[in-house]
């Protein structure tokens, strides 16, 4: 769930809206967070989710999930 936004002064903007819920595994800022979790951590937690499509490129398995989660870690840790 969002709870605060800051509107950038740049002309790029991200849609958001506050209250709003969006599943971790179809925002960035949710894969994010999920990074810092591990692989068995993560599919505990989502075992029972059921990866509805919210456009073209939503993730349709938890191993599609943990693969982008991956990238992110090494995005993460990149100097």
């Amino acid at each position: 769930m969002y709870i605060e936004k800051i509107e950038p002064v740049a002309n790029l903007r991200m849609y958001s809206q506050i209250g709003k819920r969006v599943p971790a595994y179809c925002s960035a800022l949710g894969k994010s967070l999920l990074s810092e979790m591990k692989d068995d951590e993560l599919k505990k937690l989502l075992c029972e989710i059921e990866f509805k499509p919210f456009t073209p490129k939503t993730h349709s398995t938890i191993d599609q999930l943990i693969a982008d989660v991956d990238s992110v870690r090494q995005k993460r840790m990149e100097p």
